[in-house]
């Protein structure tokens, strides 16, 4: 019985002191964008007041609307990626553990074509692994709310994790991404999309308590939440430059703000489909949004 206790006492501690930091999945992915002698030369289209530019000599797409960047890779650095992944989900009293085997990670990139018709502009090229090459087609077209709609597909249905990145300003600010008790700004983080018990006694960075930590642990499972566990998530965020992307997947994702000059989206799916805004104001950004969302119908007050 004595050889035991410090067996217990170790297993103790360690959940004691186990950090609860947001509990994501994957981590983010850099990709090579490749200069081929058949990528494709620089060109500019337009969808209504959008307009979708590549540049062949600094390998770079641009989606501006009225002079303003909104979204754009960083020069030479891709934008694109995939893999095959294998996800086991534990759930115990309303609390998810997720971990994901990945397998085939591409990790380079090519443009090769742009295609335009009178609604949609595609960019098409290869993504490469260790054991496969892939055609992907990122499709931008108009949604009926007048955002630009983007739609990320390959051609190889088992790779079912999908990856976008683009740049951003190193002191730009992410707001959003629904209800987030423990950060008002995600700069820095990677914040998990899944909703769930949002912790009981909140295991986070402010209301961190050790000992209720392994008390309920011990008790419930894995419940004691951490800094991005929420009873209300959205794939939608708006940045401090007003720059606003949602997506329209109900599968699970994560957001990649832990870089200070990219973000990158992961999404368990083999399809991404997405938007984005075009606004000068957060009240603008909000009133798209609720178009594609819905927003509460009107209440009767007195007085």
């Amino acid at each position: 019985m004595k050889s035991v206790i410090p067996i217990i006492l170790l297993v103790a501690f360690s959940l004691i002191f186990t950090s609860t930091k947001s509990s994501t999945v994957g981590s983010f992915q850099q990709f090579v964008l490749v200069n081929e002698s058949n990528t494709a030369t620089t060109q500019s289209f337009a969808l209504s007041n959008f307009t979708i530019s590549w540049n062949a000599s600094n390998l770079q797409l641009s989606i501006s609307n009225n002079g303003k960047i909104l979204w754009q890779n960083l020069a030479n650095t891709g934008f694109v990626g995939a893999a095959i992944g294998n996800e086991t989900i534990t759930e115990q009293a309303g609390s998810f553990s997720i971990k994901d085997n990945i397998q085939n990670q591409t990790t380079h990139q090519t443009v090769h074509q742009i295609i335009a018709t009178t609604n949609n502009i595609s960019i098409i090229g290869d993504i490469f692994s260790s054991n496969d090459t892939i055609e992907y087609t990122l499709t931008f077209s108009l949604n009926q709310y007048g955002d630009l709609h983007f739609s990320l597909t390959t051609n190889n249905s088992n790779y079912n994790r999908l990856f976008l990145s683009y740049a951003c300003n190193s002191n730009e600010q992410f707001f959003g991404l629904g209800e987030q008790q423990s950060h008002f700004n995600h700069k820095g983080n990677r914040v998990p999309i899944i909703v769930q018990e949002q912790g009981v006694g909140r295991g986070d960075v402010y209301s961190n308590n050790p000992i209720e930590n392994f008390i309920v642990n011990l008790v419930l499972g894995n419940a004691v939440g951490d800094d991005y566990t929420s009873y209300k998530v959205a794939p939608h965020y708006i940045s401090s430059n007003i720059n606003s992307i949602y997506l329209e997947n109900y599968e699970y994702s994560e957001f990649d703000f832990t870089k200070t000059n990219q973000v990158q989206i992961e999404l368990f799916s083999t399809t991404m489909q997405g938007n984005i805004i075009y606004a000068n104001t957060v009240y603008d950004v909000f009133k798209s949004y609720t178009n594609f969302r819905g927003r509460n119908r009107m209440y009767f007050r007195i007085g």
